[in-house]
């Protein structure tokens, strides 16, 4: 009986066996069976991974950074998102064009494995533009967004293509900006911008007793503002267009003594 039983299991497993492999023949590959295959030496970013494919073709998983550049192979373009997916491509070296606008495009070839997945990862190189700048004065500090580049105008100074915004600082001038677009392999001219010095104003007034006022009002008085000089019989008066810093302040009038005061002048402020 035992030797009975051994020959009956020893049927049921062949039976089991040849099902198993009718239903997964090596031939076509139909089994969810993934293998993974090593890199090749030379790929450096390539992996492999087995798939379901028919004979002769292969897939492709072609990733790019940063995202959302064109993606062309065999003549079917894709965005990658991050990733583009082509599906049962001819076996073989295939060549791929990546596009991206403001990027270098790169160019190379793909080997397609027979029923694996050839996946890579493609780091873009931005394109690079020039910069033609000039001020008036010269000497201006150049920050391209907010980066101090260390340099002086006038000046031709390369980079990255794109948006950008370009500033310009000199001590005792306002700070100047604007925003451009750099082109790839292209030079935007930012040239004869007139710095504006840093300005401010000051308003003088008087202090008189009630019985002297009228007789005040009638003088003319000589007010001093550094090196600025206005004859005035009316009082409080403005004058603009000071240079920032601090400034000696004078009032002479016949009859009175003269009254003086250092004030700080800021810009776009009335002191």
């Amino acid at each position: 009986r035992v030797e009975g039983w051994k020959w009956v299991a020893g049927i049921v497993v062949l039976a089991g066996l040849a099902a198993g492999f009718l239903k997964c023949p090596i031939s076509n590959n139909q089994c969810n069976v993934k293998v993974g295959l090593s890199d090749p030496p030379d790929s450096g970013v390539r992996k492999y991974n087995r798939i379901r494919a028919p004979a002769g073709v292969g897939h492709a998983k072609i990733q790019t950074t940063p995202e959302g550049a064109k993606v062309r192979l065999t003549g079917q373009e894709k965005t990658s998102h991050p990733m583009a997916v082509f599906r049962d491509v001819p076996a073989g070296p295939q060549q791929v064009w990546v596009e991206l606008e403001d990027y270098q495009t790169k160019e190379f070839n793909l080997e397609i494995p027979v029923r694996l997945y050839a996946e890579t990862n493609i780091v873009l190189v931005k394109r690079q533009g020039k910069l033609d700048l000039e001020t008036d004065p010269q000497g201006a500090s150049i920050l391209t967004n907010g980066v101090d580049s260390g340099r002086r105008t006038p000046l031709i100074l390369a980079h990255d293509a794109g948006p950008v915004e370009v500033k310009f600082t000199l001590a005792g001038y306002r700070v100047w900006a604007t925003n451009t677009v750099v082109k790839g392999d292209q030079m935007t001219e930012i040239r004869g911008i007139e710095l504006v010095r840093e300005s401010g104003s000051v308003r003088v007034s008087a202090d008189v007793s009630q019985e002297a006022q009228d007789l005040f009002a009638g003088l003319e008085k000589t007010v001093r503002i550094g090196s600025r000089e206005l004859k005035t019989k009316a009082l409080p008066v403005t004058l603009d267009g000071l240079d920032c810093g601090r400034v000696d302040v004078r009032v002479d009038a016949s009859g009175y003594e003269s009254a003086s005061v250092v004030v700080a002048v800021r810009d776009n402020e009335t002191t």
